[in-house]
């Protein structure tokens, strides 16, 4: 029975683990002593004959820390000293390296009592990391937790000018520069004015100014069936958008929009059957050198092909990917896999002979 009590005993002398702040300073701890023949607390150990170690994780043990006696239980921490409050509890202040061997890491603190009377004792620490403790003062903490939340928030939003989106002032009047309340670059920016701030203007750009000059679009009704219509057209739609910034009075009734619609669709479908329009120089430059050329639909070119075909069909030879052997030639639409024409060739020696293009 005896031995079953001393290896109980000696099964207890590690005391359960702690957790310490990795680097933490004037730690102190509370051994509890024990007799190692009565197995009862030990209230009789010699603080001066106490001998102290520690082991850091995956490191060798420390020297000997020799113990000093502190004069009285509440006394200020100083390294090494130890006290004996009473009942057998020792109270032991350690030295601030034995708690900075890193977070997670873990520390063995051990307590011997030189004269051999007492059992060894061990104390297992985890290092922990640091942690932010904030203290509420005051009758109604909820509400102290409250204001604080509200202080950081309004700080935080003045910081990067967002109190000016809903409730404080900016200053800046209508027209002037918002640059310091919006940095170039930013989301914000680019929705207002392609990144940069100072180019836009609230009495030019605002949502309302841009919806009284869309109110101000006036185009004339008549369809385009006239020689220089197309012109007036043309100096009617400038002319509306330059009055986009001046006038209101505008498109300011129920289907103007449709009307305006309307009659641009007209004009421009009036290009293809009203001769009489387009009857000047310039009208015709204006229309031949604005047609885009098209990937020709595949097969033989019409030898009655209007000038714009006869172009594109010129443009395309030139540009797309064409193949060439001993006895034919093809050209290839755009995507360079399709066949778009091809030609037979032939060399008799004295004369190279081309055939005219066909279909595939």
């Amino acid at each position: 029975m005896k031995r079953l009590i001393v290896f109980l005993i000696l099964l207890c002398a590690t005391v359960c683990g702690m957790t310490v702040q990795n680097g933490a300073t004037s730690v102190i701890t509370y051994f509890v002593l024990r007799d190692q023949t009565a197995g009862t607390v030990d209230t009789g150990v010699t603080l001066a004959n106490i001998d102290m170690y520690y082991v850091e994780e995956q490191a060798a043990i420390s020297g000997k820390i020799d113990a000093a006696a502190h004069g009285a239980a509440t006394d200020a921490w100083t390294s090494g000293e130890v006290f004996h409050c009473g009942f057998g509890v020792y109270r032991i202040d350690w030295p601030d390296a034995a708690f900075d061997s890193g977070i997670g890491k873990k520390v063995q603190l051990i307590v011997i009592d030189g004269d051999g009377g007492a059992f060894t004792e061990i104390l297992e620490v985890e290092l922990s990391p640091p942690t932010n403790v904030i203290t509420i003062e005051g009758t109604d903490a909820t509400d102290a937790l409250d204001s604080a939340a509200e202080t950081g928030a309004d700080a935080s939003l003045v910081t990067v000018n967002l109190d000016h989106l809903l409730k404080t002032t900016t200053g800046v009047a209508a027209g002037g520069d918002l640059t310091n309340h919006v940095a170039d670059q930013t989301i914000l920016s680019h929705i207002l004015s392609n990144a940069n701030t100072s180019d836009y203007g609230s009495d030019d750009d605002s949502l309302v100014v841009l919806s009284d000059n869309l109110d101000a679009v006036l185009v004339d009704t008549a369809a385009m069936d006239t020689a220089g219509e197309w012109d007036t057209l043309n100096a009617t739609v400038v002319t509306a958008v330059g009055n986009i910034e001046t006038d209101t009075a505008a498109m300011d009734t129920a289907g103007e929009w449709d009307t305006l619609n309307a009659t641009v669709v007209t004009a421009v479908g009036n290009i293809e059957t009203d001769t009489a329009a387009m009857d000047t120089n310039s009208e015709m430059k204006s229309l031949v050198w604005s047609s885009a050329m098209v990937d020709m639909t595949a097969g033989e070119p019409a030898y009655d092909a209007n000038a714009l075909h006869a172009l594109n069909w010129i443009y395309q030879a030139w540009r797309n990917k064409t193949v060439t052997t001993a006895t034919e030639v093809k050209l290839y639409k755009d995507n360079a896999s399709t066949i778009a024409t091809e030609t037979t060739i032939s060399d008799s020696g004295t004369a190279f002979t081309k055939g005219e293009y066909r279909a595939e």
